[in-house]
């Protein structure tokens, strides 16, 4: 999906403002837009631009545009691109990067002969960022749990977020207005890992590696309503779109199960999955990508028949961790055991790796931003949180959130994320 970078957005309070000002008798009338899609990794985007008229020829309207970081601080060195609609305009330049005062400026000329009163609308975005805002990065928040954490989610209200505790047989239940863990720890199985929550919020769906079980949480009462049992060692799961069923991996018996939610029953088990890892369903919920630990494949699974239709060749040793983007035409897949840790992307049109690209000591889990423009990765070794381009597959940035990182959500509004830490028994918080 490799396209012209369009700026992007998490919501984290940056904007970008435009201005113009006459350099002759007004003639024509110079407004601003909001592009379709301004917005950027680190920014809300806005454009704004004071009264200004124009005329045709020279001499030519000087156009400026500021960028802004989430403190209101210029931000020098950020792409610009400028457009023009409602008549033939030509821009001195129509990109350029950001001056130590945060600004772009250029030229804008209105071809001879446009009717007096024509609507000139100038439209201004900014991205990909080339570096990182520390008020993006830091740590905000750190919740103590009752246990080593796995993995995290939250509800598609935004108003909780339930973690695995491995050592104790439970999960918590975090209050994110609070960002603290309320209520008692629901007891499941032993050395439960993966969790994920239904489309609707009403229950929640935990993998049991030591029971080879799944349990369901009631999220009305936060309660354990049924256990069902899967194939050996199960680590992940994932809700299809619309809540009727889940897939489950089995690494110890190479499987992967699927459940019925409707009747939490097991209709299907698909075989020859060898050393089955991490699970993600598509947004349409056609077909599934699992990862195959031990033969270095990810293994795509039709949801109409269970069956396997495809197996790629990952792009490194060990894929662990795989997630969809929110559009479904890319995935990214962790190559836990490579000697030089890497992410792949998937192409999911032709289940072709098109990109594998270095990141961090040990990339371990996996999450999209809302908006597909960014993910985060968390480093199991080192300790950090890696966020992904996913227009230029880079690594833009690398936070320390704790010790062995390993689930990550995002909110969902985008606005910022949990990070499961195995070693510290804490969820960390990014963003606001």
């Amino acid at each position: 999906m490799n396209i012209p970078p369009e700026a992007v957005t998490s919501g984290l309070n940056r904007r970008q403002v435009l201005t113009a000002a006459a350099l002759a008798t007004p003639a024509i009338i110079l407004t601003t837009a909001v592009p379709a899609h301004a917005t950027s990794a680190d920014s809300a985007v806005s454009v704004d631009i004071a009264a200004a008229t124009v005329t045709t020829g020279t001499p030519a309207t000087t156009v400026t545009a500021t960028v802004l970081d989430s403190d209101g601080n210029p931000w020098a060195g950020q792409l610009v691109t400028l457009s023009a609609t409602g008549a033939v305009a030509t821009f001195g330049s129509p990109t350029g990067t950001t001056d130590g005062a945060g600004q772009f400026t250029t030229t804008l000329n209105v071809a001879i002969g446009t009717a007096p009163g024509t609507v000139v609308t100038v439209t201004a975005t900014s991205g990909p960022l080339t570096t990182a805002d520390a008020a993006t990065v830091a740590t905000t928040t750190t919740i103590v749990t009752i246990g080593a954490t796995d993995d995290v989610a939250i509800t598609p209200d935004g108003t909780h977020a339930y973690v695995t505790n491995i050592d104790n047989g439970t999960v918590s239940r975090i209050d994110i207005a609070a960002n603290a863990v309320v209520g008692a720890p629901i007891t499941v199985g032993t050395k439960p890992f993966g969790l994920a929550i239904s489309p609707d919020g009403t229950f929640v769906y935990v993998t049991n590696d030591v029971s080879s079980t799944v349990s369901r949480i009631g999220t009305a009462t936060n309660t354990v309503t049924a256990t069902i049992t899967v194939g050996a060692n199960p680590r992940d799961v994932a809700i299809s779109p619309d809540g009727t069923f889940a897939y489950v991996t089995s690494y110890g018996s190479s499987t992967v199960s699927r459940i019925d939610t409707a009747t939490d029953t097991v209709t299907a088990t698909i075989t020859g999955v060898a050393g089955a890892r991490g699970v993600a369903i598509s947004p349409d919920g056609t077909f599934a990508y699992v990862t195959d630990y031990d033969s270095n494949t990810i293994s795509r699974i039709d949801a109409a028949t269970n069956t396997v239709t495809a197996t790629i060749t990952a792009g490194g040793t060990g894929p662990f961790a795989v997630a969809i983007s929110p559009d479904g035409t890319f995935a990214y897949v962790t190559n836990d055991a490579s000697a030089v840790k890497t992410i792949s992307r998937i192409e999911t049109a032709s289940d072709t790796i098109t990109a594998t690209f270095t990141a961090g000591t040990r990339p371990f889990g996996l999450a999209f931003s809302p908006d597909g423009a960014f993910a985060y990765a968390t480093d199991y070794s080192s300790g950090t949180l890696i966020r992904i381009n996913t227009t230029t597959n880079t690594v833009t940035a690398t936070t320390t959130v704790g010790t062995t990182p390993s689930g990550v959500a995002f909110s969902p509004n985008g606005t910022f994320a949990y990070i499961a830490q195995r070693g510290s028994s804490t969820v960390s918080r990014i963003g606001t």
